[in-house]
């Protein structure tokens, strides 16, 4: 059964190479197969992340951008699981910022983590809780965005895509036609 967690990508040793062998790789060839590994983005982020948490002098907000772009590389490799920790990690701080308070929806970035957070219950197929948490972020993006901004149009679009895999098809649609009417409107044809 799959659990919305991919499995765990596995590093073999290096095999003792001689320099003047035939196997021993170029110099460049040793970068690109750096580059090519396919967790390099997550172990740069959690590295920065570690040094901004350690460091006296760093701001929170530089810690939550590196959060967010954790969470999404995270959704991005398929670990759900491990992206949902992130992002509820990035929700929690929000709140202590408030107070504890979770009248912190005005937050644009918080908005903006809870949108996220709802993609990441959609993609396992949290679908309930994907679509009360859409809701909500459309209803909070409505209020301080406006209907017309793209961030709101994004969240209708984002709520359509959960009612439609709920059967709700006629409100899908409507969310939908909604996103799309307001694109046409704000960026044109």
């Amino acid at each position: 059964v799959f659990a919305g967690q991919s499995p765990a990508l596995t590093y073999g040793s290096l095999v003792d190479l001689q320099p003047g062998s035939n196997l021993a790789p170029s110099i460049f060839e040793i970068q690109v197969n750096v580059d090519a590994r396919p967790r390099d983005e997550e172990e740069r982020l959690r590295d920065q992340i570690f040094k901004v948490e350690m460091s006296f002098v760093s701001s929170g907000e530089e810690r939550s951008v590196m959060l967010y772009k954790l969470g999404s590389v995270l959704i991005d490799q398929g670990r759900y699981k491990a992206a949902e920790a992130v992002i509820r990690r990035l929700v929690e701080g929000y709140k202590s910022q408030s107070g504890g308070s979770d009248d912190n929806d005005d937050n644009i970035d918080t908005l903006k983590t809870l949108d996220l957070l709802g993609q990441v219950l959609y993609c396992q197929g949290l679908h309930m809780k994907a679509e009360r948490l859409h809701r909500r972020v459309l209803k909070e993006r409505g209020k301080v965005l406006g209907p017309e901004h793209p961030d709101t149009l994004t969240s209708a679009n984002n709520l359509g895509l959960v009612l439609d895999s709920l059967g709700k098809y006629e409100e899908a649609e409507a969310m939908h036609r909604r996103a799309l009417q307001g694109s046409e409107k704000v960026l044109g044809p």
